[in-house]
């Protein structure tokens, strides 16, 4: 084995280290699914076109958010959802976002990550959340879940009060 003979530092070896570093981050320009990919379980709703919303608005924000994002429709007939949420969390693999059946955030708290920071830019932007909200979402000071109505026991109104003084009158 030669050792590599040292070269002598040339204007043509200065241009080409030069014009490879400026080219370097051309490498790394984001583009179309650089954000990533995302697999997400939501409960499988008996409504025959519910999973057709859901799927719609999901395809809205990876389009916008330029991630891919496998979406599974998890059955409760069985129990599967609840199956599934528990042998994912022995496996510690799975999903990376799950949609919970009400109480399977307390049920799970030990293994889920808090997710404060999402539930503060949420709260900033849309206001609190109410006081079911929080006793189910948030443990031991921590928000453990996200609120949303969709398979849950979170109902919000169905209308806003302002558009039925409009529109009702009340």
């Amino acid at each position: 084995m030669t050792l590599p003979t040292t070269q002598r530092l040339t204007r043509r070896i200065t241009l080409k280290v030069a014009a490879a570093a400026a080219a370097l981050p051309l490498v790394h320009i984001r583009s179309g699914r650089a954000a990533g990919k995302v697999s997400v379980a939501f409960w499988d709703h008996w409504v025959p076109s519910g999973n057709d919303v859901m799927k719609k608005q999901v395809d809205a924000w990876a389009q916008k958010n330029q991630v891919e994002v496998q979406a599974d429709f998890i059955t409760a007939v069985g129990q599967k959802n609840l199956i599934t949420i528990a042998a994912e969390a022995q496996a510690k693999t799975g999903h990376d976002v799950q949609a919970f059946p009400t109480w399977e955030v307390h049920n799970n708290a030990a293994l889920i990550e808090p997710i404060d920071d999402v539930v503060q830019r949420l709260t900033a932007k849309y206001g609190p959340f109410n006081q079911v909200c929080e006793y189910l979402g948030k443990i031991k000071g921590h928000w453990l879940g996200v609120p949303t109505s969709s398979g849950t026991q979170y109902k919000g109104p169905c209308g806003r009060i302002s558009i039925l003084k409009e529109k009702a009158g009340l």
